[in-house]
């Protein structure tokens, strides 16, 4: 009789192992596809670059982790004391980054937040460089175009 109390004791304690094991793997499995981001957006008060906390998939590559931060700042802040940092309509073009350089490519709708937003073309920029460079300190040099072209700090309005 003690025979069996020590089989059954046996099988339950393999039991409860093996699916302890198997939670374990499958945690360390699901749990890696995400990743913390701190997204920088203006203060609402006095336009002061502050961090946002964000959990967002983790993709295959760093260029796909950045694109999932940049569509961040597009989609806009959770928190309320914070001003959005580019215009809702803008996109990605293209993005690549070759070794520690970054290339980041917008549509021409980050030029034209028809009110969305109460930065300018300037702090829009600046939002991104703070926002990649906080979370990937690798970049060493960001290349921003729209269109495809390197905007102009200046237009002069008499041309």
């Amino acid at each position: 009789m003690n025979l069996g109390w020590s089989r059954k004791s046996t099988v339950f304690g393999s039991a409860f192992l093996f699916v302890l094991a198997l939670s374990l793997v499958l945690f360390l499995s699901v749990a890696d596809n995400k990743q913390e981001l701190v997204l920088f957006f203006p203060n609402d008060s006095n336009h002061q670059l502050t961090g946002e906390m964000r959990v967002v998939p983790k993709k295959g590559n760093i260029e796909g982790n950045i694109r999932e931060l940049v569509n961040g700042l597009i989609l806009g802040p959770e928190k309320l004391r914070h001003d959005r940092a580019l215009a809702k309509n803008t996109s990605i073009r293209s993005l690549m980054v070759r070794g520690n350089h970054l290339y980041l490519d917008f549509s021409p709708d980050i030029l034209f937040p028809e009110g969305d937003t109460s930065t300018g073309f300037s702090e829009s920029l600046d939002a991104v460089r703070k926002s990649v460079k906080f979370n990937f300190p690798d970049i060493k040099k960001i290349t921003i175009t729209v269109n495809g072209e390197l905007p102009k700090s200046e237009i002069n309005a008499n041309t």
